[in-house]
């Protein structure tokens, strides 16, 4: 049991696993796939051997939104059930790894997405109503960050520690919601 790897095709560090994990499980996922054929590609890689440890999605977006194939938002609950059954255990879940996803407030441009970011660090604000939705129909617990999550180091590198580079919001399934700083020590995964 390792951890599943759903990457936007077209983002740098597609294929990278935290802590270097040469046995987690990586889709990664071309612009044109519809939610129907992620949901299939989720359910391809599943089964009664092949449950995961954590499921982390690695892409752009905003607010409520995952820039993987022509985008995942919590009402696709379809896709969030497929991933929960992907999961040996409920408590590590889901981690969304996409800029601004728990944010208050939808971006539109860079300035405000960095206005939207410095908000709601310095004013412990988040948006966990969509984080909630997947929860719920995921069955586990579900991780995403306020602000960027730039995926690399301070010197640039590839992101092989799985932190949250500002602050982040972790929803149970019965919709406790609790919002901790940018992470100090790396997760295992």
């Amino acid at each position: 049991m390792t951890a599943l790897y759903i990457h936007d095709a077209n983002i740098y560090d597609a294929g990278l696993s935290f802590k270097q994990d040469p046995a987690a499980r990586h889709l990664k996922i071309p612009k044109s796939q519809s939610i129907s054929q992620i949901t299939k590609a989720v359910k391809a890689v599943c089964g009664p051997r092949n449950h995961y440890t954590v499921v982390v999605l690695n892409a752009h977006g905003n607010k409520d939104r995952i820039n993987i194939g022509t985008g995942i938002t919590h009402t696709h609950t379809s896709f969030w059930k497929a991933v929960g059954d992907a999961l040996f255990t409920k408590n590590r879940g889901i981690e969304i790894h996409s800029c601004l996803f728990a944010a208050t407030r939808r971006a539109t441009s860079m300035a405000d997405a960095k206005a939207i970011a410095k908000y709601d660090e310095a004013n412990n604000a988040y948006s966990s109503h969509a984080l909630k939705v997947i929860a719920n129909a995921a069955g586990c617990v579900v991780k995403a960050g306020t602000g960027f999550q730039l995926g690399q180091t301070a010197s640039g590198s590839g992101d092989t520690d799985g932190r949250f580079e500002t602050a982040w919001v972790k929803v149970n399934p019965a919709g406790f919601a609790a919002q901790f700083s940018a992470d100090v020590h790396p997760r295992e995964h």
